[in-house]
């Protein structure tokens, strides 16, 4: 390449649209991309799973801190903790049955 000379900085592949160059198996005319049916975890899911970890060492570390969580407070902030898990748990369940992904299982040999 000759100095001075730019290049056209190529799309990202998820952010390609149907009027792209090189449209993508799966394009479809209104400029939008069909959610294809692949072995890749969902960002929705890989988030909600952080997200629960996080919860989670969150509250093994704080319950026992915060006095066994015997004070109002305390156990107002678990039940608050607790309800950010359950409502992580749905969305995982409905990212699963729009997308239709299936998350590894212990002993099927798949990875992710």
């Amino acid at each position: 390449m000759q100095a001075g000379m730019a290049t056209a900085p190529r799309p990202h592949p998820e952010t390609r649209t149907a009027s792209s160059p090189a449209d993508p198996p799966g394009a479809t005319g209104s400029g939008r991309l069909r959610p294809q049916r692949s072995g890749r975890t969902p960002r929705g899911y890989r988030f909600c799973d952080g997200l629960t970890e996080g919860l989670v060492y969150w509250m093994a570390v704080f319950c026992p801190w915060a006095f066994g969580t015997t004070q109002p407070w305390a156990i107002w902030t678990m039940n608050v903790t607790g309800y950010v898990l359950g409502a992580a748990l749905v969305s995982k369940w409905m990212i699963r049955w729009r997308t239709g992904y299936q998350p590894p299982r212990w002993g099927d040999g798949r990875t992710h």
